[in-house]
C-alpha cells in the first residue's frame, strides 16, 4: 500500500496545479526582474507581508541600489522560501528578510501549499529535506492533491483575481491593494481576524533555527549580506498582555542574534492597527504600505551598506 501511494505521487510530479500556479507565476516574474539587473541588488525575501507591505521603489531611491521585492507566500514555509531565494541570489547582494513569525515556528511538518508547490514546480526541493521531512511530506499529502495533479489543472498562467503575476509591478510589489479595492468580503475578514498565538504554539526547539543558521552561513560564504527585521503584523491586545506572547516577541531578536543573524528592530514597532490591513493580518493596504516603508527606512538608516560591515 505504501509503495502504491508513492507510485501514485511520482506519477503526477511536475504536473502543474491551479492551487500553486499563481505562486509559480509570481516567482517566475520576479526571478526575471532580478536576472535583468547587472551588479548588486537589494532583494527582499519573505512571504506576502513583504509583498503587500513594502514599497521597493522607496528603498531603491533611498539606497541607490536596484531593489526587487521577492516576497511571495509564507504558506510555502521557511525551507522552500529560502530554497527559492538561493536560486536567485548572487555575490554582492543585500538581502532583507522580514520573515513572517510563522516561519520561525517551522518544525518539519509540511502543509498543503508546501506539498502542492513542491510536486508541481520544485520537485528537486524534496531532496534537500531530511528523511523525516520527506516522510512527513509523503504521509501528509492529501489524495485530493494527487488527483488534482493528474488532472493538470494549472497549465495556464493565472490572469484573474488578486494574486498572480498580473498584479506584480516592475519592482515585485503587489498592486491593486488600495483601500477602495476592499469589498465586503475583505472588510468582513479584517473585522473578524483573531490573534495568532505564536508564543503558545512555538515548539521548544523549532527546526526553523537550523535552516536560518544554515542559510546565513551559505550567504556569508557567497558574499551576500543578510539583514533580518520584524515583519508587518496586525496588533492585538493579547500580544501585550499574555506572558507567552510577550516572551515570544521580546526574545525573538535576541535568539536570532545568538545564532549569528543580524536582526534589527523591535517586533512591537511593526504591529499596526486593524484598519491598516487589506485582507489578512499580514497584508497592509497600499496606503499603510507607505507608513510601514517609512518606518522600515528609519530602522535601516541612511546607508544600508553600513549594516553589512
Amino acid at each position: 500500500m505504501s509503495l502504491l501511494w508513492v507510485m501514485l505521487i511520482l506519477g503526477q510530479i511536475k504536473n502543474p496545479t491551479i492551487t500553486s500556479r499563481w505562486v509559480y507565476d509570481v516567482y517566475t516574474k520576479k526571478s526575471k526582474l532580478l536576472s535583468d539587473i547587472n551588479g548588486s541588488r537589494l532583494v527582499i525575501v519573505a512571504g506576502s507581508n513583504a509583498l503587500f507591505g513594502i514599497d521597493s521603489k522607496k528603498l531603491e531611491k533611498r539606497y541607490h541600489i536596484p531593489t526587487i521585492n521577492f516576497g511571495v507566500n509564507a504558506g510555502l514555509f521557511l525551507p522552500l522560501v529560502l530554497y527559492e531565494a538561493k536560486k536567485v541570489l548572487r555575490r554582492g547582494d543585500i538581502v532583507l528578510l522580514p520573515l513572517e513569525y510563522s516561519m520561525y515556528l517551522y518544525d518539519g511538518e509540511p502543509n498543503e501549499q508546501m506539498i502542492g508547490y513542491t510536486y508541481s514546480f520544485e520537485p528537486s526541493f524534496f531532496w534537500t529535506l531530511s528523511l523525516k521531512e520527506q516522510f512527513e511530506m509523503i504521509w501528509k499529502t492529501p489524495f485530493s492533491r494527487v488527483l488534482e495533479g493528474y488532472m493538470k489543472t494549472g497549465t495556464k498562467p493565472i490572469t484573474k483575481g488578486l494574486y498572480g503575476a498580473h498584479h506584480i509591478d516592475a519592482h515585485g510589489d503587489q498592486t491593486h491593494s488600495l483601500k477602495r479595492y476592499m469589498g465586503g468580503f475583505e472588510k468582513d475578514i479584517i473585522k473578524h481576524i483573531k490573534p495568532t498565538l505564536y508564543g503558545k504554539d512555538e515548539p521548544k526547539k523549532a527546526l526553523a533555527w537550523k535552516y536560518l543558521k544554515e542559510f546565513d552561513k551559505w550567504a556569508k560564504t557567497h558574499g551576500i549580506c543578510t539583514i533580518y527585521t520584524p515583519p508587518v503584523f496586525m496588533d492585538q491586545k493579547i500580544y501585550h498582555t499574555d506572558k507567552k506572547e510577550i516572551n515570544f516577541y521580546k526574545t525573538l531578536p535576541k535568539r536570532a542574534k545568538e545564532i549569528g543573524l543580524k536582526f534589527i528592530g523591535n517586533p512591537y514597532d511593526f504591529m499596526y492597527p486593524r484598519d491598516m490591513f487589506f485582507n489578512t493580518d499580514y497584508h497592509l493596504n497600499a496606503e499603510a504600505r507607505q507608513i510601514h516603508t517609512d518606518r522600515l527606512l528609519k530602522l535601516l538608516g541612511s546607508d544600508i551598506h553600513k549594516l553589512c560591515r
